[in-house]
């Protein structure tokens, strides 16, 4: 819990400094929204009681400052499916809360686009109707915590594309 307080205010302070900074600098909208696709390698947390390392699949829609999506992720001996809400800022750091098939759980997301960060310092405008492969390639980590069943806690590493 102490640490969910810590991120929570973290966040709070970043919003908070977006928000003025916002006012200053005009804000790119293709930075602030989006949807991932991915595919990626989720790996427990728990070496003995764990579940092992499971393939996964997800979809995460960002819009400003709300974030929502859905996952699965299929163990060595069980399947998990998950429906995500949460706040953060853009694609750059989520908290999610989540429900599905094992229960509730909390999780801390970040989606990496390199050429997204590369055009906002660069002050650069891309069409968004007309990318390459290249400009949408997307890297997505993650680390969940379930609340009813610790064996399924697990971080995940996953690569995509943004859309």
């Amino acid at each position: 819990m102490r640490f969910q307080g810590l991120a929570l205010g973290a966040l709070l302070i970043g919003l908070s400094t977006a928000a003025t900074t916002s006012a200053a600098i005009e804000l790119d909208p293709d930075m602030l929204s989006g949807t991932v696709v991915s595919l990626g390698q989720a790996h427990s947390r728990h070496d003995s009681s764990g579940q092992g390392t499971a393939f996964m699949a997800e979809i995460n829609h960002i819009q400003v400052f709300l974030n929502g999506g859905v996952g699965h992720k299929s163990f060595d001996e069980d399947t998990v499916t998950n429906g995500y809400i949460g706040v953060g800022i853009s694609g750059l750091l989520q908290l999610q809360y989540g429900d599905g098939s094992d229960g509730p759980l909390t999780r801390i997301r970040t989606d990496i686009n390199i050429s997204r960060f590369m055009d906002f310092f660069a002050g650069r405008k891309r069409n968004r109707f007309n990318q390459s492969f290249g400009t949408r390639l997307t890297f997505s980590f993650a680390g969940e915590e379930y609340k009813d069943d610790k064996r399924f806690d697990n971080f995940q590493a996953g690569i995509g594309l943004i859309f």
